[in-house]
């Protein structure tokens, strides 16, 4: 298969501004932060390119691009809900969060998440003034079911409020089962705890495995659901996103202030939408060459690196590597060393050190300069 998504360059990518190849050293090659070295879908371009020609620069009004996000989950996942009543815009994902929170729990309440998770998830809560309260993974990267209900009921400290969920799982790639989310809402309702779906990595799953969206569960009814294209199709630095609630929740999320709902980006709203309306082929095409990277990085590890543990997961553009058994006391710093950027574990969970995150986001002639310095800081 000709990889036709990631065709960038890396010396035209080395152009670029962006947090990823600006924040170290020129010499080091960045396969950290979630931004892919792709271009967005053609139809995007040509919309804020059009957009820019006529200097329509100005702000957002209304909420229409739930609608297309409405058309789109409906098309992708056979998931269905009234825009209208049930979705709200909001300025990015994770800003979203904090202000549905802000909206619908106590100031300083308790709030779960499922560690090792994306870093974004401790900063944010922090900045919010909640309190975190961790329930891990299993070891295989799937919730742990009976520990977390008696953590909705408090048996393990403070009882919690709210649970963020990250759906599909960042940094596992764990793509959640619908039985799975149907036990995890019948525990949030049995213990009176708000369940927020993170699912901007809904897209980026497989063909062999199957995304369900958090409120196309039975028992969601008191769920909110916040999601974005940003993931899926490159759009970080044009942010937006919209949250849906499930129909009980549905009337409070319509009370959210409107210096909250009428923040999204201008340009974030327009890209999103072309995405989501024109971006089916380019996706599909995106999710083989992620999972072609997948199996690539899996069979490299394997023959050339065995000490490191990797099991190909079925969603994201993200690595997670297990690198206890090679004996490197610091494996982020031994990368960095030799001139390579992953994302410590740490930042996902303190009881992760020995483990990395690594961006498959790119094409495999720079996969295997990832690899490559992976085998010579680690082996």
């Amino acid at each position: 298969m000709d990889n036709v998504i990631f065709n960038i360059p890396l010396a035209e990518l080395r152009q670029r501004g962006s947090q990823k190849w600006t924040h170290y050293p020129a010499e080091v090659l960045p396969a950290w932060v979630a931004e892919m070295d792709c271009r967005p879908p053609q139809r995007v371009t040509e919309v804020i390119t059009r957009a820019m020609s006529l200097g329509d620069t100005g702000y957002s009004e209304g909420d229409w691009y739930a609608e297309t996000l409405q058309t789109y989950a409906k098309r992708r996942w056979q998931w269905d809900f009234d825009a209208a009543t049930q979705a709200v815009g909001l300025p990015s994902v994770m800003h979203g969060i904090v202000h549905t929170l802000d909206h619908f729990v106590r100031p300083g309440s308790g709030v779960v998440i499922n560690p090792p998770v994306y870093a974004a998830f401790f900063s944010f809560l922090k900045l919010g003034q909640y309190e975190i309260i961790e329930n891990d993974l299993t070891p295989e990267g799937r919730i742990d079911l009976a520990t977390l209900a008696d953590t909705f009921a408090g048996k393990s400290g403070s009882k919690p409020a709210a649970y963020l969920l990250c759906n599909p799982h960042n940094p596992h790639g764990t793509v959640h089962t619908r039985e799975e989310l149907a036990a995890v809402a019948a525990v949030a309702d049995e213990h009176d705890v708000l369940v927020i779906s993170d699912e901007i990595h809904g897209p980026l799953v497989d063909a062999s495995a199957t995304f369900v969206p958090y409120l196309d569960v039975a028992g969601t009814e008191n769920g909110i659901t916040i999601t974005s294209a940003s993931k899926a199709y490159n759009l970080p630095g044009m942010p937006a996103a919209v949250a849906v609630a499930g129909v009980n929740a549905a009337e409070r999320l319509q009370t959210m202030s409107p210096a909250v709902t009428h923040a999204p980006s201008y340009f974030g709203i327009l890209a999103q939408q072309a995405a989501w309306d024109h971006g089916d082929a380019w996706l599909t095409q995106l999710n083989l060459e992620l999972e072609q990277n997948r199996q690539h990085l899996a069979a490299r590890l394997a023959a050339e690196l065995p000490t490191v543990s990797y099991t190909p997961n079925k969603s994201t553009y993200l690595a997670w590597v297990d690198c206890t058994a090679t004996g490197v006391a610091n494996p982020f710093q031994a990368c960095l060393d030799q001139g390579l950027a992953l994302t410590p574990g740490r930042a996902f969970s303190k009881r992760a050190p020995q483990f990395a995150r690594v961006n498959l986001g790119t094409s495999l002639e720079i996969l295997d300069l990832v690899i490559d310095k992976m085998v010579a800081a680690l082996g």
